[in-house]
């Protein structure tokens, strides 16, 4: 398996249909062809979709991408979009056999940050970067190169990082970034509002979180409960994972790892079954993963999709 330059990448995307062998119809836009450390780059359109196209140029890309891939595999059928790398799929000269691998990131109806920033989105996208940190931690991955040029937001304020290549197992590796990223978004939010260290969405706090349609998330050696306004256990700490109230909606997670969704009393909405939850800031409904299916559900959990694998 050959490494490539630049310029073989160039030759591909000017004569695709001569140079990739799985990928077709493929469309690039070259203005955006340009080389990082150990990758050349270039967006491009296949049926329809958009994707960063990458290929390596060091010994030691194919190295760090395979690693990324074995530490983003934990998160499959969640809210982080997954590298797929596509082995000996470009010749690099017409008239050779010299192959190079490609990895793909999907970006399909993704804004750039930056972009998302200057159509003053700051407050959302402030959830967003908490989320993405949340998502980080409990998956037990860090990006090592979080900077707003890494980032693409979807329409519902999800948070995406692009050139995922760097990930590797261990949290730890974003806090600086994220720390920076969150004071970039303050500095444009309204006077008034604050924006809130990272350290206090992260799992492994230790002191107690702030008060939430409230609820007081709080975490002792068994576990993740809630307290009210004066203090008081409403929901006791059986939980594993936990996030702040929304909508009266908490996701939690038990011993076993398993998704589910309670209300303020504790109450469950959603029975601790599921694979993976993702709740939707817009609609207030959810998305549920089990077994490599997915189907979306309203707020007060009636189903609207079938069971469709993703």
């Amino acid at each position: 398996m050959d490494i490539c330059t630049i310029n073989d990448l160039r030759e591909a995307l000017t004569a695709p249909e001569q140079h990739f062998c799985t990928l077709d119809n493929v469309r690039a836009e070259l203005t955006t062809l340009s080389r990082t450390t150990h990758f050349a780059e270039c967006v491009v359109t296949s049926h329809d979709h958009k994707m960063m196209l990458y290929v390596p140029i060091t010994p030691r890309a194919m190295e760090l991408a395979l690693g990324a891939n074995r530490a983003l595999y934990a998160t499959r059928g969640s809210r982080l979009r997954t590298m797929v790398i596509l082995r000996a799929e470009m010749i690099c000269h017409s008239k050779s056999e010299r192959r190079c691998s490609v990895i793909v990131e999907d970006i399909t109806e993704l804004t750039p940050f930056r972009d998302a920033l200057n159509a003053d989105n700051s407050l959302s996208l402030r959830d967003g970067i908490r989320e993405l940190g949340t998502q980080l931690s409990f998956y037990n991955i860090s990006h090592n190169n979080l900077t707003i040029n890494n980032l693409m937001v979807d329409r519902n304020g999800i948070v995406h990082p692009i050139r995922q290549y760097y990930t590797t197992t261990g949290v730890g590796g974003d806090s600086e970034s994220l720390k920076q990223i969150l004071a970039d978004i303050e500095s444009l939010l309204p006077r008034g509002c604050v924006c809130e260290d990272m350290s206090c969405y992260r799992v492994e706090r230790d002191r107690e979180e702030r008060l939430n349609e409230n609820r007081q998330m709080f975490r002792t050696a068994r576990g993740i409960g809630y307290k009210d306004e004066r203090g008081e256990v409403v929901i006791p700490d059986i939980y594993s994972w936990a996030t702040d109230f929304y909508e009266g909606r908490a996701i939690v997670a038990n011993n076993h790892n398993k998704f589910g969704i309670i209300d303020r009393n504790g109450n469950e909405i959603v029975p601790t079954i599921y694979d993976h939850i993702e709740f939707n800031r817009t609609t207030c409904g959810f998305k549920a993963y089990r077994d490599n299916l997915m189907a979306e559900f309203s707020y007060s959990a009636e189903q609207i999709t079938p069971w469709e694998e993703i």
